[in-house]
């Protein structure tokens, strides 16, 4: 078991083990975020010099945080989220050698993903806007996966490459703005996946969302 991954098992038990009575002193929030989320794999090299690229694909999905005093929280949260890769731009063409055009080979699996987090928020004077990091573990479970092509040659089809869960970490901030009853939100996460996903490759994506909190 690498160092990292420990790491992200404590922090998880830390989390978990914050007592119930703390988590009900505070506020709970909800919330709701969409978003788009840039995924790759590590390492992404296939050979010297050629490298697979970044996809980018939807994430959304729903929050809770429970809030443990006037700056911590823990937050809970259940997502899916498209992540994958590229295997890159190609030039197609027809049985004469004519150029049809370019398309573009994308490995795609979507996963529903649970991430547990600690919040550590700051309110600006006047209480209007509020940001925020956050750190801590993920686990996600594999929903679907496939290959497929875009751009003058199109296709889909079912693939079974990817493990059928991933472990990761999160890190990322926030920033809302009260808006009526609730926040108006935007943030920027990245996800460092743990365990070897794809063969000996892990997953990575930097999502961006924004969304309302209540």
């Amino acid at each position: 078991m690498s160092s990292t991954l420990r790491s992200a098992i404590t922090l998880s038990l830390v989390l978990l083990s914050i007592p119930a009575s703390a988590l009900a002193a505070g506020p709970i929030h909800f919330g709701i975020k969409a978003g788009m989320a840039f995924a790759n794999v590590d390492p992404k090299e296939i050979i010297p010099g050629l490298d697979l690229e970044a996809k980018s694909g939807p994430g959304a999905g729903a929050l809770a945080t429970w809030g443990l005093n006037e700056h911590l929280g823990l937050q809970g949260e259940l997502l899916y989220v498209s992540k994958g890769f590229s295997y890159g731009k190609s030039e197609a063409t027809d049985q004469q050698g004519n150029s049809l055009g370019t398309f573009e080979t994308l490995q795609i699996v979507d996963y529903l993903e649970v991430p547990l987090l600690l919040r550590a928020a700051w309110a600006s004077p006047g209480g209007r806007l509020s940001p925020a990091v956050v750190v801590g573990p993920t686990i996600s479970f594999k929903v679907r996966e496939r290959f497929k092509q875009t751009g003058a040659l199109e296709g889909s089809e079912k693939d079974d490459r990817f493990k059928s869960s991933d472990a990761g970490i999160a890190a990322g901030g926030e920033l809302r703005l009260r808006t009526g009853p609730g926040w108006s939100l935007i943030e920027a996460r990245y996800t460092m996946g743990l365990a070897d996903a794809f063969g000996d490759r892990k997953t990575r994506a930097l999502t961006v969302m924004a969304g309302y909190a209540f």
